[in-house]
């Protein structure tokens, strides 16, 4: 049997020890955001339009489900995936980001989302955020395979 011994690779260790804790915060962080980004676009996407208020309310918060009411407006804008970055900023790699949506429907009706989970609207007859779990569960090795090019490039190579 042959030993070899390269001279110099057992200084990989400290150093391999030292940059694993930054590659993996990167990687969670990364697909995290991914997720999250993927998530508000097609809740977007798939939230039922005749004001714009729907869409536009659904609301990303980390460590906590946020539920807020937006002001009166002639427009909603969308911006969901910025109001994402805005939300995980800062934020530890691995904790949780929520999305959720406290729109009110009709005076007495109850909650907007509710009634579109419950598949009585004509626009989203599946609801919009159970079909939206579905769609990320259905593209989550393209969504993994994005945040690991992503943590590549946070990493630098």
């Amino acid at each position: 049997m042959s030993v070899y011994h390269l001279r110099g690779l057992d200084a990989l260790g400290p150093a391999l020890a030292a940059w694993l804790p930054r590659a993996v915060d990167a990687l969670y962080d990364s697909v995290r955001l991914e997720i999250a980004e993927e998530a508000m676009a097609e809740l977007e996407t798939l939230s039922p339009v005749k004001t714009g208020r729907y869409r536009a309310s659904h609301t990303p918060a980390v460590g906590e489900v946020v539920t807020r009411h937006l002001p009166i407006m002639t427009a909603y804008p969308v911006d969901g995936v910025a109001r994402v970055h805005e939300a995980v900023a800062g934020s530890p790699a691995d904790s949780v980001v929520y999305i959720a949506n406290a729109v009110e429907g009709k005076e007495g009706s109850g909650s907007y989302a509710g009634i579109l989970e419950a598949g009585r609207s004509k626009q989203a007859p599946e609801g919009v955020y159970g079909p939206t779990v579905q769609a990320l569960l259905d593209r989550r090795a393209t969504i993994v395979a994005n945040g690991i090019e992503r943590a590549r490039a946070r990493l630098g190579g």
